[in-house]
């Protein structure tokens, strides 16, 4: 753990057995999630699927404060069938979470978050600013939904 509180916390010799065996079902109270994400962490980066949220948010702040390069994937607020666009912050934590994905040991995120679309060339695509005298706001409608 190298977050603020990692060199407080320490798990017995039995936990840290269960947790480095893929086959061994470990059964917690849910203040203890946190340290044995935290722990399962160390060895690869970790997926949190939360049911809600608020419960995302929750265990994020509490994964924030032991393991670094913590990152939250939320949900839109709006669903498919919805006229409405996502909330313009919610759009940008989700391609920072997609883009950093390689810095980030834990990702924490619900159910309804995974299952909505992921458009693939928004983390490849490359953005160059061109510096131009005269350009009016046609040109860069034009140039930025090509």
């Amino acid at each position: 753990m190298s977050g603020k509180l990692a060199g407080f916390i320490s798990l017995s010799e039995t936990t840290e057995l269960a947790l480095e065996q893929s086959d061994v079902s470990v059964i917690a109270a849910t203040p203890a999630l946190p340290f044995l994400i935290a722990e399962r962490s160390k060895k690869a980066p970790q997926l949190v699927i939360t049911h809600s949220s608020s419960r995302a948010s929750e265990i994020a702040l509490q994964l924030s404060e032991l393991v670094d390069q913590v990152a939250e994937f939320p949900a839109w607020e709006s669903l498919p069938h919805e006229r409405l666009s996502p909330n313009s912050d919610t759009v940008a934590r989700r391609i920072d979470t997609l883009i950093n994905l390689d810095k980030t040991r834990v990702v924490v995120t619900t159910a309804r978050a995974l299952l909505q679309p992921i458009n693939q060339e928004i983390i490849e695509m490359p953005i160059t600013l061109i510096k131009r005298v005269n350009t009016d706001f046609y040109w860069w409608v034009n140039t930025l939904t090509k």
